[in-house]
């Protein structure tokens, strides 16, 4: 069993290391993607991605489970971020700048109902 885990972590550690999954959506600090149209993980993007860049979770015992899921080098950690650095700048841009627009016209809304 052990085996096969460090297969299966090998695998998925790979497809994000080659660019090879669909990105879905991202926050400030994790990014959503999705590898083979089935298996759907987070990865760390804050903090200085190039160097905090790994998959996320909020169940320790996960990654601790598949040693070989994890980015263990700066390097692969800097390789993984670049594969989606454009995805998720290009989400910030347009996805996450237009909530933000939306919210400051609300604001704006409210404030001049509060001045008149």
């Amino acid at each position: 069993m052990r085996k096969k885990l460090e297969e299966i972590g090998t695998y998925f550690h790979n497809k994000v290391l080659t660019g090879d999954y669909d990105f879905i959506s991202c926050d400030k600090y994790t990014a959503l993607i999705r590898i083979d149209n089935e298996f759907t993980f987070k990865l760390w993007i804050g903090n200085e991605p190039a160097d905090c860049f790994d998959f996320h979770s909020i169940l320790p015992e996960f990654t601790n489970q598949i040693p070989s899921l994890p980015f263990t080098t700066k390097e692969e950690r800097t390789q993984g971020w670049q594969k989606i650095k454009p995805f998720v700048l290009k989400y910030k841009k347009d996805v996450l700048l237009a909530k933000k627009q939306d919210e400051l016209k609300k604001l704006e809304t409210e404030l001049n109902k509060l001045q008149s």
